[in-house]
C-alpha cells in the first residue's frame, strides 16, 4: 500500500523567502527552430530564425521519489517515523541558504539536523523525549567532529 506524506515548509515571510528548486532530469535535451511569419500587433512581418535551447530539466514535481533509509538488523531505525537523510538535504538545498537557521520542531533521530550540519546550516532543535534526543545529540556531535560517516 503506497502513502503520501505532506511537508510543510514554514517561513517568517513569504515575500523574500528563498526557493531554489533541485531541478531533476525531465525529457531528452533538444534544440527548436522557429522561423517563417509571425503576427505582431495586426501585422506579419517575417520573423528571423530563433533558436531555443531546452537542457531536458524541470522543476520538481508535486512527488518526490527517494530510497527508503536503507535500515537492516545491523542498521537499525532510530525513531519510528525517521526520513531519508537524502529527502532532508534535498529539501534544506531548495528552501535555505547557507548560514541560514533551520528550526526543527520535532527532532527525533537528529536526521534534519545532520542534513543541516553537512548544509552549512545552523539547527535549531528541539525533542521532548530524551530516549530519541540523547542518541541524536551523539550522532551530531559526531557530524560536527567530522567522524560521522
Amino acid at each position: 500500500m503506497r502513502a503520501h506524506e505532506n511537508i510543510l515548509i514554514f517561513s517568517k515571510r513569504f515575500k523574500g523567502s528563498t526557493y531554489q528548486p533541485q531541478k531533476e532530469q525531465g525529457h531528452k535535451p533538444y534544440v527548436s527552430r522557429q522561423t517563417g511569419p509571425v503576427a505582431h500587433y495586426g501585422r506579419q512581418r517575417a520573423w528571423p530564425s530563433v533558436f531555443r535551447s531546452v537542457g531536458g530539466e524541470r522543476y520538481p514535481r508535486s512527488v518526490l521519489h527517494f530510497a527508503n533509509c536503507g535500515y537492516t538488523r545491523s542498521n537499525p531505525r532510530l525513531h519510528p517515523t525517521q526520513k531519508p537523510r537524502v529527502l532532508l538535504e534535498w529539501l534544506i538545498k531548495t528552501y535555505s541558504q547557507p548560514g541560514d537557521v533551520v528550526l526543527d520542531p520535532f527532532m527525533g533521530s537528529g536526521t534534519t539536523g545532520m542534513a543541516c550540519l553537512q548544509g552549512g546550516r545552523a539547527l535549531l532543535g528541539m525533542e521532548q523525549d530524551s530516549a530519541y534526543f540523547e542518541p541524536a545529540q551523539a550522532c551530531l556531535e559526531r557530524v560536527v567532529s567530522g567522524t560521522f560517516l
